[in-house]
């Protein structure tokens, strides 16, 4: 993890679209002591504290305009607290996506109110 001031810009700011074709903008701001602050402009970010948009910067490279912005937000978050858990949620997420697969195949499919 660099530290604060070894940083060449302390914020990286990416603007992605989602699957209903709305634009979204996500910033990442580097604070002292290994902190990072992530925004989304999205309603569920205001709600929530979090979204999709911010942990798609985790997980998908295409999203970046080029080689220098993803550079650059490897440098802000790399190391940190935020991208351990981005990592944690993710890998959670995949794996319930998963098991939710597997348990939607094998549902039976007639149930008896009685048995239950």
């Amino acid at each position: 993890m660099l530290r604060y001031h070894e940083l060449p810009e302390k914020s990286v700011s990416v603007t992605l679209r989602d699957e209903a074709g709305e634009t979204f903008t996500v910033l990442a701001e580097r604070q002292r002591r290994g902190l990072v602050k992530m925004t989304c402009e999205c309603p569920r970010q205001s709600e929530a504290g979090w979204c999709k948009h911010c942990l798609a910067v985790f997980s998908d490279r295409e999203i970046f305009e080029n080689d220098d912005l993803r550079e650059a937000f490897e440098r802000i978050v790399g190391r940190t607290y935020l991208e351990r858990s981005a990592y944690d949620l993710t890998a959670a997420l995949k794996d319930f996506a998963a098991v939710y697969r597997h348990m939607k195949f094998d549902r039976p499919v007639d149930l008896d109110p009685g048995q239950l």
